[in-house]
């Protein structure tokens, strides 16, 4: 590493607000985002640069035929700030910009290709019919003997 130095791009997403309905993928994820600015420190010295990068709802003919419901990304353009997927090319064009040298201060960021996704609060999954968490409350204050 210390005589050719490079550059490592993780590809991840933006699992800041959770994940919901992938828990699993999100807390692997969450785990390389921080192994990302970890390395980015211990690395930068052999001339490493580390970095990831979060796409958002990306379309593609290869993802559509994964789901169930062929209209899904059609139904997402809706609630998505820039009103529309993104596309593989951007995703691929910040993972050749932090491969570039023009990137060559940038190591241990994220870089989020989402449309601003990212910067509100999106849940693609449907609300649960009932909710059974109790509330709390409590009985005689403060100066009441337990």
């Amino acid at each position: 590493m210390g005589d050719n130095g490079g550059s490592i791009v993780n590809i991840i997403v933006d699992m800041s607000k959770g994940f919901p309905g992938m828990a699993h993928t999100g807390a692997a994820r969450a785990g390389v985002h921080n192994l990302t600015m970890s390395l980015a420190v211990e690395w930068i010295s052999n001339g490493i640069r580390i970095n990831c990068v979060a796409p958002g709802v990306i379309y593609s003919e290869t993802a559509a035929q994964n789901y169930s419901d062929p209209e899904l990304f059609q139904k997402l353009n809706s609630v998505l700030p820039a009103k529309r997927c993104g596309t593989t090319e951007e995703v691929a064009g910040a993972v050749s910009f932090l491969l570039s040298p023009a990137a060559a201060y940038i190591t241990g960021t994220t870089i989020d290709v989402d449309g601003a996704s990212s910067k509100v609060s999106l849940n693609y999954l449907p609300p649960a019919d009932k909710c059974h968490l109790p509330e709390y409350t409590w009985s005689g204050g403060p100066n009441s003997k337990l």
